[in-house]
């Protein structure tokens, strides 16, 4: 919804916005600080979220990659920030502390999966496992950490819900902030259950629905 509406105009920054807070939490999750100082990572698909990622990360000293199909937009980023374009064939194969899919779904598949040399994998792309279950399995079996799309790219969906009563920018940002929350109890949860993280995000949202029908039923 355009700003001279009452909108935002663009739900693209917060989905950035809960993607990055999302992979310090899972590098608190793994690590025990939630330092991307020094982490490589391999952003595929750098358009509307994908770059606003790009420059949070940078910001926080982080050794970005890029890749997109859009090669002027990949080349606008590598000017501007100096940072390496990655052919799309090396993408999924590159050596990275976290493979961040911020463009089409379905690329975690049968046929991928035993060529991914990251330890995780958390983007804004929906979709990114092509058969749920199954293929959350083949990447923890790898020793690879899968953090939920649906969960991590939240903020937009927190953006638009907002702009359906009245828009405040700092009311969006600090509800998108508990997606680090969020994050964290869910890995957490993942490990104490002995269940993949997918499992645990999707246990956690039907209990979120679960507790708002009871109070729309009580209402």
């Amino acid at each position: 919804v355009s700003p001279l509406l009452g909108g935002s105009g663009d739900s693209a920054p917060l989905t950035a916005y809960g993607g990055y807070l999302g992979m310090k939490a899972a590098i608190q999750h793994t690590e025990g600080h939630n330092s991307l100082e020094g982490k490589r990572i391999m952003v595929q698909g750098v358009g509307k979220v994908g770059s606003k990622l790009v420059k949070y990360l940078l910001e926080e000293g982080a050794e970005v990659y890029i890749s997109d199909v859009n090669k002027e937009q990949e080349s606008k980023l590598v000017k501007l920030y100096g940072i390496k374009a990655v052919k799309e064939e090396q993408v999924l194969n590159m050596d990275v502390d976290i493979l961040s899919p911020n463009a089409m779904g379905g690329i975690l598949n049968q046929e991928s999966i035993p060529f991914l040399n990251c330890k995780i994998i958390l983007g804004g792309a929906n979709n990114q496992l092509l058969e749920e279950e199954v293929d959350a399995r083949r990447v923890q079996e790898k020793g690879i950490l899968f953090v939920p799309d649906f969960m991590v790219n939240a903020g937009g969906i927190i953006n638009v819900s907002l702009e359906l009563q009245s828009y405040h920018e700092d009311i969006a940002k600090r509800m998108t902030e508990k997606i680090y929350d969020t994050t964290l109890r869910v890995l957490s949860k993942a490990d104490k259950d002995g269940v993949v993280p997918l499992e645990a995000a999707k246990r956690e949202a039907e209990k979120r629905l679960e507790e708002v029908g009871k109070i729309g039923l009580y209402r």
